[in-house]
């Protein structure tokens, strides 16, 4: 079994390396993959809470509900996003994370993301990543400073700083933070040499030495051109301090097409004894009209018998919305090729994939048994309300053998308006989650207790509520759906705010 998952995960491995429909716009919030970047039905912005059940084979495990609430500009780019989780225990929700994302005016470029982690125990946002770029959409800071959610501290953060010139990369600079440090120490750093037609000729690595305070060479990368684009050659060398020498290590031999599709890689190492070129490892893809990949073959080099042997090949087919793959492993004793792994997927929509399985061919019975599968369900607005993870259980007899749910998570959907959203600024009142269905929890963080009262969009009080510290909950079983608004006194501030109620 331990060999069948290390070889499952190559195999995964291997096709992303080559993963089609790559233009696929997903951002990743909470377990959802969202189909689009600027979510609208009807002019209303959709937000999503979700909830995940854990099976086993005789019980099931409620593991956790989320959800995450964004507010965004006219032209539907986040400004804020709160996600929010619940404890398993105590059934209430807490903060988990913060984003703020600014943009370069009047357009919808990234100028900068901001991430805060939530303080449990001294009840306050921490920085934890951080993100900024400039118009070009190049990378020029970031960091994570590891913020534990768990042990209330940060562990060992990381920084890259990037520098550009004529849009090329031609400085990188990678730092690390200590625990209980505010000083960013350097790392290491990689310098680019651009040539006359500014690509990128020789990238220097160099290791800071803490002891001299300088940088020392560690690798580098020497890149030659040749007919254009179309055939490069990489040679990578190790500084070998005790000689002050730049020894060979290993060179690449790329070929693409001219539309700029990869044909051919050919790997050397050097041989250091016979001081030449060893050749080790060669990859052929072939494409179709539509650059699509339609076969990748991987061959070792035999220094031996002097000659390419087969090692794995991997052979695609497209239909409308489905694509296959198979990966085959050389047989050396047989002389062919040996199924491994095959994989499904299917579309909903264009580039949105909603099943992917894999199957293991079985060499007893010369044919292929399904391992695991996901399945993604959207709704109408291409929103995903469910997703499994489903095993196969291949056990006796053959009448028991069948798909076993090993995870499911469902999403609910609900329209919201962005000025309805509380949490986003940061109050000492905490309303959530908003929208909301069947309850509304209200945390206070002031000194005082809240003493509130609650109206319909016609002015009637339908609740009055007084908050100690505790979380309250408020059940809105028998209110219509609707807007509603919470007023209320706490100390001397005035505390007041809008609910949106949906239905089922």
């Amino acid at each position: 079994m331990k060999t069948t998952i290390i070889s499952l995960i190559c195999f995964i491995t291997f096709q992303s390396g080559i993963a089609q429909n790559e233009n696929a716009k997903q951002v990743t919030i909470d377990t959802l993959r969202i189909v689009k970047e600027k979510n609208y039905y009807q002019d209303t912005l959709w937000v999503m809470d979700s909830s995940q059940t854990y099976y086993s084979l005789d019980w099931e495990l409620y593991l956790s509900g989320n959800y995450k609430v964004e507010t965004r500009d006219d032209q539907g780019n986040k400004l804020t996003a709160i996600k929010r989780i619940k404890d398993r225990y105590s059934e209430l929700f807490e903060n988990y994370s913060f984003d703020s994302v600014t943009y370069f005016g009047g357009s919808d470029k990234v100028k900068s993301l901001k991430t805060y982690g939530w303080n449990v125990l001294d009840s306050k946002w921490m920085d934890n990543v951080f993100q900024l770029y400039d118009e070009n959409q190049q990378w020029l800071d970031s960091y994570d400073k590891s913020w534990n959610r768990s042990q209330f501290e940060y562990g060992t953060g990381h920084r890259t700083t990037n520098e550009y010139e004529n849009e090329a990369l031609v400085l990188s600079v990678k730092s690390t933070l200590s625990p209980r440090s505010e000083v960013w120490e350097p790392n290491e750093r990689t310098i680019h040499i651009l040539n006359e037609s500014g690509m990128d000729s020789i990238s220097l690595h160099q290791n800071w030495n803490m002891d001299t305070e300088q940088w020392d060479n560690y690798y580098k990368y020497e890149s030659h051109y040749i007919d254009s684009l179309n055939t490069i050659d990489y040679y990578g060398y190790i500084w070998d301090s005790t000689a002050s020498y730049w020894l060979p290590v290993n060179f690449t031999h790329q070929v693409s097409s001219e539309n700029g599709l990869r044909d051919t890689t050919e790997v050397y190492k050097w041989d250091s004894i016979g001081n030449y070129w060893k050749m080790s490892f060669k990859s052929i893809a072939l494409f179709n009209e539509s650059n699509q990949i339609l076969e990748i073959v991987n061959m070792f080099y035999d220094n031996e018998d002097t000659l390419w042997v087969n090692n794995k090949k991997m052979i695609y087919s497209y239909e409308v919305d489905l694509q296959n793959s198979i990966q085959y492993k050389w047989d050396t004793l047989s002389d062919y090729w040996k199924p491994e792994y095959k994989s499904y997927r299917s579309y909903a929509f264009e580039n949105i994939p909603d099943t992917t399985q894999y199957d293991q061919w079985d060499t007893i019975g010369q044919s292929w048994v399904p391992i695991f599968r996901s399945i993604s369900v959207f709704d109408d607005r291409q929103n995903q309300i469910e997703d499994l993870f489903q095993l196969w259980t291949s056990i006796t007899p053959e009448s028991l053998k069948d798909w076993k749910t090993n995870s499911r998570t469902i999403f609910f959907w609900s329209p919201f308006n962005p000025e309805s959203v509380i949490d986003t600024k940061l109050t000492n009142m905490k309303v959530y989650p908003n929208p909301a269905r069947e309850y509304i929890i209200f945390e206070s963080f002031g000194q005082q207790p809240t003493n509130l009262f609650i109206y319909n969009s016609s002015g009637e009080q339908v609740g009055h509520l007084y908050i100690n510290s505790s979380p309250l909950v408020w059940n809105t079983t028998g209110l219509a759906p609707g807007m509603y608004f919470y007023h209320g006194e706490q100390g001397d501030k005035i505390v007041s705010g809008k609910i949106v109620l949906v239905g089922e």
